[in-house]
């Protein structure tokens, strides 16, 4: 399988395969100027061209999952691999711990081990639960959203493309607009608007943009 990204995301994703057992066969794909992680460098091939990738996703195997923390270029790369034929699949790690009656996307999602998924959550295509994240139940995923570990939410809606920090926690039935940023450690008493960046305990709005 193709891992694109070999940043932090990525060598995460590695982890949580090894817990699995299924961090053989790996390949990964880096075309950018950033210097891959050296675990990832001095343990995997990595490609350097888009014409490797795409010889290796037509003619080896077109699987390949999206390991980049940034939302908007994660769901680019997913439809760039995808135009090539390419086979988006979710990666929900066997230590997750996931209950009855979850919807989840059909491609992209990555959930990493001891993350907790509780009955009647919703996560959309392209999201990333990271790990000791907790969703609680009546929760609500948008797409490409971004979870950090640690977190707990309860009958959330969090909307597509938004990224929540390290360790925020949600007051039940509040929600975060598309497009917005949860700093770490925040506490979430009352929604949170598009576009908009939230820190602190309480969470308030410190800036807004205008899509």
């Amino acid at each position: 399988m193709l891992i694109i990204g070999t940043g932090g995301l990525a060598s995460d994703v590695v982890s949580s395969m090894g817990f699995d057992g299924n961090d053989c066969d790996l390949y990964f794909y880096n075309d950018t100027s950033v210097a891959p992680l050296p675990y990832i460098e001095e343990n995997y091939t990595i490609y350097r061209t888009f014409d490797e990738a795409i010889h290796h996703i037509r003619h080896v195997c077109p699987k390949f999952i999206v390991a980049i923390g940034n939302n908007r270029e994660r769901k680019r790369l997913t439809e760039k691999f995808e135009d090539i034929g390419g086979i988006n699949i979710n990666y929900i790690s066997s230590q997750a711990l996931i209950g009855k009656y979850v919807t989840l996307g059909e491609r992209g999602i990555i959930v990493l081990q001891h993350a907790i998924i509780n009955n009647s959550v919703e996560i959309g295509n392209g999201s990333v639960i990271y790990l000791r994240a907790s969703l609680g139940h009546g929760t609500r995923i948008g797409e490409y959203v971004l979870i950090s570990g640690g977190g707990c939410t309860s009958n959330t809606r969090i909307g597509s493309f938004s990224t929540v920090g390290i360790g925020v926690f949600f007051k039940p039935g509040t929600s975060v607009g598309t497009e917005s940023f949860v700093g770490v450690g925040s506490v979430v008493n009352k929604d949170i608007p598009d576009g908009a960046t939230a820190v602190g305990n309480p969470a308030r709005v410190i800036k807004t943009e205008q899509f």
